[in-house]
Formats: structure tokens, sequence, C-alpha cells
């Protein structure tokens, strides 16, 4: 797997994979599930030097609320390219929790779906290596969004629409 990198400035990197039956020792990072995590939080956080977390597209988000302010990487497992679930996990991590960490994308996504995955908050797609080109490619794709996200309620460097564009071309003075 590669990982594709979704929001420019953004450092995204591999992290080891923590299994849940797994003793912890002292690591600088770590991806954990969220059985995991409730399980034995602070016994994780204390080994783990910044901690990531694995779940599913279907997790309620108040599930993470308690270690959002700890957790570096959110890791949203898509089932199935047809399942949006993830993609609202991410905005309501980002809108309702706040979430300022790492939001990777997992799972049988299409490529096209990439530039989906950036507008919703995540930050990488793990992606195979014979589809990385054409996820590439489908970030390319477009550079003005047409429409506004919910996500864009709350950052300060959203992007202008094409309407928005347009408006602004129309009504620029001279």
């Amino acid at each position: 797997m590669h990982l594709l990198k979704l929001t420019p400035g953004r450092r995204v990197h591999d992290w080891p994979e923590i299994d849940d039956d797994t003793a912890l020792s002292p690591q600088t990072h770590g991806l954990v599930s969220l059985d995991r995590l409730e399980r034995d939080g602070e016994a994780v956080v204390r080994a783990l030097g910044a901690v990531g977390v694995r779940i599913a597209g279907d997790t309620e988000p108040a599930r993470l609320a308690p270690w959002v302010d700890r957790l570096h990487l959110v890791e949203i497992a898509f089932p199935d390219f047809k399942d949006g679930r993830g993609f609202t996990l991410a905005i309501r991590l980002r809108k309702d929790l706040g979430y300022r960490g790492e939001v990777r994308a997992t799972g049988p996504l299409l490529p096209d779906q990439a530039r989906f995955l950036a507008r919703c908050g995540f930050d990488s797609l793990a992606v195979s290596s014979n589809r990385e080109p054409v996820a590439r490619a489908a970030l390319a794709r477009f550079e003005v969004p047409m429409q506004s996200t919910a996500l864009d309620q709350v950052r300060a460097d959203r992007p202008a629409t094409a309407l928005e564009r347009r408006h602004d071309a129309k009504f620029a003075v001279a």
C-alpha cells in the first residue's frame, strides 16, 4: 500500500499497527484499534509517543471524544466504495469534535473518490501501488470545487467555489 497525501502541507507517513493482544512497549508512534484504546487507553497513551486509532466507517464519533485531543491519526476503514458513512464520520470528527490530527481513508475506494475524501477532511488515502497514478490524476482533475462542504464553515483556508469566483469576477471593481 502507498499513502497518497490529500492535504497540502500535511505530513503523512506509515504507522506500525499494534494488535489488540500484543504487549505494549515504548515506541514513537503506533496504530491501535478503538477497542484497544477504550480498554487500555492510558497505558496506550503512556507507551506510545503518538497514538493513532483504526475505526470502522460506522463508528459513532462520540466514542472518540475522550481521546480526540491525544490522537495524532484516525484511520477510517471503508468496507466498500459504495458506503459513504466514512465521509460523514470524517466531517463529524473535524466539525463536531474539532479533531485536528491526520484522518486517513483505507479500504476498496475508487480513485475518483480521492477529491471527495479531501473535501470531507481526509488528509491521506492508502491505495494499492497500481491505483496510485489514477488516484493522483483524479486529485488533479478539478482545481475549483463546484460547491462548498460542511467543513468549509470551519476552515479559514477553504477554496472559493466556482460560483463564488464567477460572482467575484462579475462584480469586481476595476
